[in-house]
Formats: C-alpha cells, sequence, structure tokens
C-alpha cells in the first residue's frame, strides 16, 4: 500500500505468527503431548496467522483511507447553516 507504515506491517505479520504458534502450542497442550511433536505443523500456523493479519492490517488501512474520503465528501458537500 501507498499509505502503508512498513514497521507496521511487519508486527502484523509478527503478532500474526506468534497467535499462530500460540495456537498449535496451546492445542498440542490440550491433547498432552510433547509441545514440539510435529514442528512442521507450527510452522504452517505460523504462516497461516501472519498471513491473516497482514491482510487485516491492509483491510485496517484501506478501511480507514475510504473512511477519511468519504468524510471529506460530505464535508464538502454540506451547506452551511444560516442563522437569522
Amino acid at each position: 500500500f501507498v499509505g502503508a507504515d512498513l514497521p507496521a506491517m511487519v508486527s502484523y505479520s509478527v503478532i500474526g505468527a506468534t497467535y499462530g504458534l500460540a495456537v498449535q502450542l496451546y492445542a498440542n497442550s490440550l491433547r498432552r503431548i510433547p509441545a514440539l511433536r510435529r514442528p512442521w505443523e507450527h510452522v504452517i500456523l505460523m504462516g497461516v496467522g501472519a498471513y491473516t493479519m497482514d491482510y487485516i492490517g491492509k483491510y485496517t488501512i484501506k478501511a480507514q483511507e475510504q473512511y477519511d474520503i468519504n468524510q471529506q465528501k460530505i464535508r464538502t458537500s454540506m451547506k452551511p447553516l444560516r442563522h437569522n
């Protein structure tokens, strides 16, 4: 995105990867198996989490930009109030 802040986008991905890892570790603890029993599942869920949070971050930025555009359109189309 043009207006996207790169550190913010990277942090979205890192947070998503952390969530993916946490989900897998929690699932393994619920099943009472070793935490790193199948490490490829951790990598897959970290990738899914990073992609999901990256998408959410881009969507949030896009929605905010569209909101700002709509607010500007509303402000310019409103007629000033008359005071008698």
